[in-house]
């Protein structure tokens, strides 16, 4: 079972963030053995057991934002870090808070290592509208990390100023 915890507070007085659209994304490995059989966090899995990333408790959903920026709050359940990326050529990732804890100024980032049980608050800024990738980057834990798409992001409308 994963979830997330919202807070508000700390960023409703500032405009631009108020007028963002929020969306809230859990980041998850599920992990499965050698005959396709999910496994629970009851039963003892070695660490090269096979996963794939989930958004949600879904693999590669459709998340949808209205204009061409958004907030999401992130957080990450897998059993590994997983850092991410958001076809950084196309959108921009600026990190605000870290664990509800309000970042001092607005961290751009390209893409983002996301450890077990870490919250982020992100300010997602798109170029343009259109359909961006959310995806998984390969991460040295001492053995193969899941890699690849977690989610397709659809930007619609007019960019917000």
């Amino acid at each position: 079972m994963a979830g997330a915890v919202i807070v508000e507070g700390d960023f409703d007085a500032v405009p631009e963030i108020a007028r963002a659209q929020e969306r809230t994304l859990v980041l998850g490995q599920v992990v499965f053995d050698h005959l396709g059989t999910v496994e629970d966090f009851a039963t003892l899995f070695p660490e090269t057991a096979t996963r794939f990333l989930s958004v949600n408790g879904q693999r590669m959903p459709t998340i949808g934002c209205v204009r061409a920026r958004c907030s999401a709050g992130v957080c990450c359940t897998p059993v590994t870090r997983t850092p991410s990326s958001l076809d950084s050529k196309a959108t921009a990732l600026h990190a605000i808070a870290y664990d509800g804890i309000a970042l001092p100024r607005v961290d751009r980032q390209e893409t983002m290592v996301m450890a077990p049980g870490q919250r982020a608050d992100v300010l997602v800024q798109a170029s343009a509208p259109g359909a961006y990738v959310l995806a998984g980057l390969p991460y040295d834990s001492g053995y193969p990390s899941p890699t690849g798409p977690m989610a397709r992001v659809v930007v619609e409308g007019a960019p917000q100023r």
